[in-house]
């Protein structure tokens, strides 16, 4: 785009072109450089200069290539591209796609073969490219660039380092060359079968699912990598924990749940449950296992339960008369039916010394107007005794 601004903006239908270019997101692509081409050979052919733009504002697309491989297969993104080398990025170019990748965006290239279920020999090389270098296919973001080829399959191209041609099986001179150009030798990671092996097969990877897409597992000493779609691969780094569920069961199958450290959790489901033993020695291998907050909620649970059953016990015990009497007692001492204290015992001595044969009863216990009668009884009570003592 930095060469074909200038050549474009001053045109009356310059500024449509580049509005066009940026939104169909072909701005880093190959396109704006070959239209500048395009440009600059028919000024000179009038003998009219064009300007060039300076060597660092030249985006890798415009480049020239070291080396190209033509029509490779592509799992993702699909189809058949030309795969181009340039000095600090690769590309792929196809009649829809355009794409420019640094070298230096590209964390692991996964080397898998022995595929389940696969008869012809595939190889596929899996680039995994990270996320932070914002890449774009289409308006999707691009984290991955899987080429497929098979053992069979030989190549031969020119080195970038040397005279001499690289040649041999394509999945290796590949790796040459993506080494030769800046991927690390340590991003190359491959299966182990000391690490993982299938109880079925004896692959190196076994059949999963992600949501309602099938597809194949390979736990690696790396990490673990889901082909073909989506294509998907979570680095051991990133890796907090690892739990199986439902593998004790009578089911089948069973599911894999893998916990990011950033706090994402990956589910693998339907997994044959006869790999239940390989996936338990890889978890054992690789120090994984399940999140300590399941351990923590058992706890959690089990002191609920504790709880509970304590509170159960406390209620089978409950005694609805033991609680009723302590709260009827009243604060200032008030005597209730049945009961006596000191004072009392005086009142009722008295009583009994002035010949009453009525029972005083605590004011809280009945009515004023039984009171009343109660008192009244008494006093009628008391009126026939007075007479005969004055009689006497």
């Amino acid at each position: 785009m930095d060469r074909l601004k200038p050549l474009v903006e001053p045109l009356k239908a310059g500024p449509a072109l580049l509005g066009v270019l940026q939104s169909a997101h072909l701005a880093q692509s190959i396109l704006p450089g070959l239209i500048a081409d395009v440009l600059d050979e028919g000024l000179h052919q009038k003998g009219e200069p064009g300007p060039t733009p300076p060597a660092s504002t030249q985006g890798p697309a415009a480049q020239p290539s070291l080396c190209t491989v033509p029509q490779l297969n592509f799992v993702t993104p699909r189809g058949k591209h030309d795969l181009a080398f340039h000095d600090k990025s690769f590309s792929l170019h196809s009649p829809k796609t355009s794409i420019s990748i640094p070298y230096a965006a590209v964390t692991h290239i996964l080397i898998l073969d022995s595929l389940p279920g696969d008869s012809k020999g595939k190889v596929l090389l899996f680039l995994v490219i990270s996320h932070h270098a914002g890449l774009l296919n289409g308006k999707s973001p691009l984290t991955a660039v899987v080429i497929s080829t098979t053992a069979a399959a030989q190549l031969a191209v020119k080195s970038p380092g040397s005279r001499d041609p690289l040649e041999g099986p394509a999945a290796v001179v590949l790796c040459q060359l993506f080494g030769q150009l800046g991927v690390p030798p340590a991003s190359f990671c491959s299966p182990d079968p000391a690490q993982f092996g299938s109880m079925s097969s004896g692959h190196s990877g076994v059949p999963a699912h992600v949501k309602a897409r099938a597809g194949t597992l390979f736990p690696m000493p790396a990490g673990l990598c889901f082909l073909e779609s989506p294509a998907l691969f979570i680095p051991r780094e990133e890796i907090k924990a690892m739990e199986l569920a439902r593998a004790g069961g009578t089911s089948s199958t069973f599911d894999v749940f893998v916990h990011r450290k950033d706090g994402r959790v990956e589910e693998f489901g339907m997994l044959p449950r006869e790999e239940t033993g390989p996936f338990e020695s890889y978890m054992m291998n690789q120090k994984l296992g399940p999140p300590a907050d399941d351990s923590e909620g058992s706890d959690r649970s089990e002191d609920s339960g504790d709880a509970s059953s304590s509170s159960d016990a406390e209620d089978e015990t409950f005694d609805p008369e033991a609680g009723s009497s302590d709260e009827d007692a009243a604060p200032g001492g008030s005597r209730q039916p049945g009961t006596s204290d000191a004072g009392s015992s005086d009142d009722s001595d008295s009583e009994g010394e002035a010949g009453s044969d009525v029972e005083l009863v605590s004011e809280d216990d009945m009515s004023t107007a039984a009171l009343q009668r109660v008192l009244a009884a008494e006093g009628a009570a008391a009126g026939p005794r007075k007479r005969r003592r004055s009689s006497d």
